[in-house]
């Protein structure tokens, strides 16, 4: 490999690894945003997806820079993000509601893995963050 190689190399990754934290950036400020939501239970679909969509928004696209996920799950991703976009301010069919859970939930527990492995390599405030982010899912899930 020539040093113009390694050199276009290193500058992808350095490229990648700003992506990276930008998406985490934007996440953690989705987060502060709806910090302080009070995750309870007898809510409706609506009601919960309003209130967790600025964050599992932000959690998806962080998911799909992360590049451990795969194509598949970053093609996934993409569509229950326009699904989710689509959702948002507009009447939730009980269909929709079924398609978006559906949709989610078959690629939530990749979310949770990349989002532990997420936490060894961060400090403990974002360990708390990461936490949350879990919890805000796990919720979106729970019956209405």
């Amino acid at each position: 490999m020539s040093a113009e190689t390694r050199k276009q190399k290193r500058e992808i990754r350095k490229l990648e690894r700003n992506e990276r934290k930008a998406a985490f950036a934007k996440l953690v400020e989705a987060l502060k945003a709806v910090k302080d939501v009070n995750l309870k239970e007898g809510l409706t679909f609506k009601q919960k997806f309003t209130q967790v969509w600025p964050v599992v928004k932000p959690t998806l696209e962080f998911a799909i820079i992360l590049k451990v996920t795969g194509e598949k799950f970053d093609t996934a991703a993409q569509k229950i993000i326009i699904m989710g976009n689509n959702m948002i301010g507009t009447e939730i069919t009980d269909e929709q509601e079924i398609e978006f859970l559906a949709q989610l939930s078959t690629y939530w527990n990749i979310i949770e893995t990349a989002l532990e492995i997420v936490k060894i390599g961060v400090d403990d405030a974002k360990d708390e963050i990461i936490d949350k982010i879990i919890e805000v899912g796990e919720w979106l899930f729970e019956k209405s």
